[in-house]
């Protein structure tokens, strides 16, 4: 098979065991990006840092959106919102919560969106704050109604507007379908022991309007030795521990690439065979018939001397 073929089937093959990790390997993968180009910015970098209280959040709701009956992952980081909007990657979940990223983010708050109450059609729905533009058009308030749909790798968005009535009735009226916002600092997950997601149920905006929650104001505050440098260290350990975990959690060795014809050929095992035989092939082979040869070389020799002196007078 051409070297250029293996390599395709290598890529191909290798491609569930790249899109599929445990939660804990995806997140690390989510972050590393994120906090290299955070480090590498010596101007802003170190401001966008300590304004997010030195590392900031890990943020994550979670809610089926494409219908599979398992609640897909959103997940962000404070590090890169803007206000109240933030640009979520979403995770398709498997049933034994291995995640794998859909191929595009998108940006949303977290508030005013849920998935859609018509469970025929799954799909994500944002509601923003009407237009004044089309306010003073119009004698009722208009709504811009997002609406994402999933089918992985895939998302499609698509634009509506809807009275303040249509609205509502966009909203599950099951309370559980809800999203919930869950928060951890970020120094927590990445170096704590027992990391835990808690449920936002106060944010507060700062004077550089980064929201916060109250109860871990002054600790951030002060957590100048969580830098990006000890983020980075923290997350490539955490990554060679899930490659050598899953490394030695391995139980069938990796498919080798399809040798060619010729190397098959000369692959083929030969039958087996003893000490003693091989002596003998060895010895049965050196029984060449040098008399007869010798003979035949001296008469050639001959017949050409005598044409060659014929030749000659």
């Amino acid at each position: 098979m051409p070297r250029s073929r293996i390599a395709l089937w290598a890529v191909v093959s290798a491609f569930p065991l790249i899109g599929f990790a445990d939660q804990d390997a995806a997140i690390n993968s989510y972050l590393k990006p994120i906090i290299s180009s955070i480090a590498n910015d010596s101007n802003l970098g170190g401001w966008t840092w300590e304004t997010n209280g030195n590392g900031g959040y890990l943020l994550r709701m979670e809610m089926d959106v494409n219908g599979d009956g398992q609640k897909e992952i959103f997940l962000t980081t404070s590090l890169t919102a803007v206000k109240r909007s933030a640009k979520w990657t979403v995770f398709d979940v498997d049933t034994s919560g291995t995640m794998r990223a859909y191929a595009r983010s998108i940006e949303l708050p977290a508030d005013s969106v849920w998935p859609s109450s018509d469970q025929t059609s799954p799909s994500l729905i944002y509601v923003a704050a009407p237009s004044r533009e089309r306010e003073q058009a119009s004698e009722t308030a208009t709504f811009p109604v997002y609406r994402f749909t999933f089918a992985f790798p895939d998302i499609e968005k698509s634009l509506s507007y809807a009275t303040e009535e249509d609205v509502a009735s966009l909203r599950p009226t099951d309370q559980e379908r809800l999203p919930k916002l869950h928060a951890v600092l970020l120094t927590d997950y990445l170096t704590g022991t027992n990391a835990v997601w808690a449920d936002v149920e106060e944010w507060k905006m700062g004077a550089n309007d980064i929201f916060f929650r109250p109860e871990d104001h002054d600790r951030t505050s002060t957590n100048t030795a969580f830098t990006p440098e000890v983020a980075l260290k923290a997350i490539n350990q955490r990554m060679q521990t899930y490659t050598r975990q899953a490394g030695g959690a391995q139980s069938t060795p990796p498919v080798p690439a399809m040798p060619s014809p010729a190397a098959m050929e000369e692959s083929t095992p030969q039958p087996t065979t003893s000490p003693t035989a091989v002596r003998a092939e060895t010895e049965s082979s050196s029984d060449f018939p040098i008399v007869p040869v010798a003979i035949a070389v001296v008469v050639i020799a001959g017949i050409v001397l005598y044409l060659l002196r014929r030749r000659s007078t």
